[in-house]
């Protein structure tokens, strides 16, 4: 088994004296042959703080590399933000200067990929910008948003007060062809959660379709639509929630 000195994080070994030395020395023993490992870096708080790189890793990365620059093992980026990879990939390369492509970045959304039984249904995706395009990217292709929910049923956002007036003043019904929402993709918090909550309680007491004929006798015994939640700190539905682990949570 192959064996590595063990270091203090704050550079410097038990007798006082600096420990960098050594752990190049041990980065070129195991270089000596080919690496048979890769490595996982956390992103956030371990190789920048906020927008700023942190010396240490940049060094840390820098004896990676071999002569001409390249990284000497696989390596691949956390984080449990809910940016598009491409832009994660491009501030980590700018960072640390070294080639990373999207496929190296995994967010807090990645897991959902695995998810495959949702990829094709009617999905509605909550989050913030480029909510879109991340859900496209991590497999659904069926998706919606909630502007397109206000849009189909405009009598029920009563607490976006330019709605409620455009409301007053002509006749709104509601689109009865807008397909029902066959489950939920929470990929961060709204902008205006006062609004966009009452929405999506109405969808989920309605089995996601909110129009006569659909709605059901007892909303108790509604079946609830599933709920995808990611990076997601506090949750209160009771009912099918599938977390950043893919774990189902009553």
């Amino acid at each position: 088994m192959r064996e590595f000195t063990v270091v203090r994080d704050d550079g410097y070994n038990t007798d006082g004296s600096d420990s960098s030395c050594d752990v190049a020395q041990d980065i070129e023993a195991v270089f000596a042959n080919e690496a048979d490992f890769g490595v996982l870096f956390d992103v956030d708080g371990v190789l920048a703080r906020g927008s700023t790189p942190l010396t240490a890793a940049v060094e840390g990365i820098r004896l990676l590399k071999d002569d001409q620059g390249n990284l000497r093992v696989p390596v691949a980026f956390v984080t449990n933000s809910c940016n598009r990879s491409k832009d994660k990939a491009a501030q980590i390369q700018k960072w640390l200067n070294i080639q990373v492509t999207p496929d190296q970045v995994i967010h807090a959304p990645t897991p959902v990929k695995l998810l495959t039984e949702f990829h094709d249904k009617h999905v509605l995706v909550i989050g913030q910008e480029y909510r879109v395009e991340i859900a496209h990217e991590i497999g659904f292709t069926n998706v919606c948003t909630l502007a397109d929910i206000q849009k189909a049923y405009p009598l029920l956002d009563m607490v976006d007060h330019e709605n409620r007036n455009a409301v007053a003043v002509g006749n709104h019904p509601d689109d009865t062809n807008f397909p029902a929402v066959e489950a939920v993709l929470l990929l961060g918090e709204p902008t205006h959660w006062e609004s966009h909550l009452q929405l999506l309680i109405d969808l989920i007491l309605t089995d996601g379709k909110p129009v006569s004929g659909h709605t059901p006798a007892d909303v108790h015994k509604v079946r609830q639509l599933p709920v995808i939640a990611c990076n997601i700190r506090a949750l209160g539905v009771n009912g099918p929630v599938w977390t950043l682990s893919v774990h189902c949570v009553p």
